[in-house]
């Protein structure tokens, strides 16, 4: 991946003043377009001298989705990047969905910052959550700052740092691999749903926005509801744009 771009591999991460590695026209974030959706993390140690990139790190596909992983060899306490995100609050945070940066928002010290549209590709690491392999990174003193927190990583190593969140936050977090409900509830004759009265969905849940779980849960229904047993209406607000944009796809 480097050798497309002509960037050199260092086999140890330079040191670079945490000031500096807070100024964001410093990074950039390169797609590989063999890779798809793979980037290159690079640092430019020099004052707006393009020749002066170095790669700090690489954001890959893996089994577990994409991740951050280190270029180049580093030892305890050296500074990888920073945390680049806007600040938002408890109840911003609670609206987030997958598109808006739920996955990429972290509790930092005292702030909650989504980092989704981060210069400096921080906001792929991933943390260990009790899994084999421990973190190795962390923020220092509750700052943004990314420090590794191993005695020594190694290039090709996933960058691991814990992320903060609660056990409620988590718990939200577990439920966006995907699961939905319906209530369901019957009328008698007379009571709106014709002579032979029927059954209507109260609600629908989804717990991943964009996810295709509300549309399946819906075309499921109608499956079953529809084929011989009667005829199936679907209503929304004429002004709730948004659901009748939603319900017209699924005629497709």
């Amino acid at each position: 991946m480097a050798e497309q771009h002509s960037i050199v591999i260092g086999q140890i991460m330079k040191v670079v003043q945490v000031e500096k590695l807070q100024e964001v026209w410093l990074w950039k974030l390169v797609l590989v377009p063999q890779g798809q959706r793979e980037q290159l993390v690079l640092f430019n140690h020099g004052e707006r001298d393009t020749s002066a990139w170095e790669l700090r790190a690489a954001v890959l596909e893996s089994e577990y989705g994409r991740g951050l992983v280190y270029a180049s060899a580093a030892t305890r306490g050296q500074a990888i990047g920073y945390y680049d995100g806007a600040e938002v609050n408890e109840q911003e945070y609670c609206k987030l969905n997958e598109d808006a940066g739920l996955r990429h928002t972290l509790s930092i010290g005292r702030r909650w910052v989504n980092g989704i549209h981060g210069a400096t590709g921080m906001q792929y690491a991933n943390t260990s959550r009790g899994a084999d392999e421990a973190n190795n990174a962390h923020f220092a003193s509750g700052s943004s700052v990314v420090r590794v927190s191993a005695a020594k990583v190694a290039c090709g190593q996933p960058v691991l740092i814990p992320y903060g969140w609660t056990a409620a936050a988590w718990g939200g977090r577990d439920r966006i691999a995907g699961s939905g409900a319906l209530r369901i509830r019957g009328a008698g004759r007379g009571q709106g749903l014709g002579q032979h009265g029927g059954t209507y969905i109260l609600e629908l849940v989804s717990t991943m926005e964009r996810g295709g779980i509300a549309t399946h849960m819906l075309r499921t229904a109608c499956e079953g509801w529809g084929r011989g047993r009667g005829r199936l209406e679907l209503q929304c607000h004429q002004d709730n744009g948004r659901a009748r944009r939603f319900y017209k796809c699924l005629r497709t």
